[in-house]
């Protein structure tokens, strides 16, 4: 009687082991998972940015109206800050994501002061930016951090900041 008392204990504490261990399992897969997510997301969004900075660089090297480099030079500097925020993400979740603006990411060899050439620049920035606000989105959905959702919202407020100055400039350019 005792040693069948003693058989059972041990049967089910190996079961609740392995039942324990399964779900364990369970977990840190789906975590991996969703890290596996959350760092393609950012690298996503660093890629998208550094596409920006780099049109925005090429279209310094125009000789543009002083109203269009002022408002180049805006997207510029909060793409810049962008950049900042998206590394800190990054670095809060352990991801290495590209800050640089290497060739990789140049989107475009050369511009002229062609008034059509340059809406289209401005044109793929808005095209990015809402790019940008979508991957935001999709990130905010996987993300339970809400240091990480402060900051996320936070940029999306910045990116449709500029996409309101990107296409006020674009109708004065019509």
């Amino acid at each position: 009687m005792k040693i069948r008392r003693f058989y059972y204990i041990v049967c089910s504490l190996l079961l609740l082991a392995n039942i324990s261990c399964n779900n364990s399992n369970a977990k840190n897969t789906s975590n991996v998972d969703d890290f596996k997510v959350e760092a393609n997301y950012l690298t996503e969004l660093a890629k998208e940015n550094l596409s920006i900075i780099n049109v925005c660089k090429t279209l310094d090297t125009l000789s543009l109206q002083e109203e269009l480099k002022s408002t180049v030079d805006t997207i510029k500097e909060e793409q810049n800050k962008i950049q900042d925020n998206i590394k800190q993400l990054a670095d809060n979740s352990i991801v290495l994501i590209a800050n640089t603006t290497d060739e990789e990411y140049k989107v475009v060899d050369s511009l002229t002061e062609d008034t059509e050439e340059v809406k289209k620049a401005l044109e793929f920035i808005q095209y990015k930016r809402e790019r940008q606000l979508q991957i935001l989105d999709s990130l905010e959905k996987i993300e339970s951090d809400k240091r990480t959702k402060k900051v996320a919202d936070d940029l999306k407020k910045t990116i449709q900041s500029n996409i309101y100055i990107t296409k006020k400039t674009l109708e004065r350019l019509k």
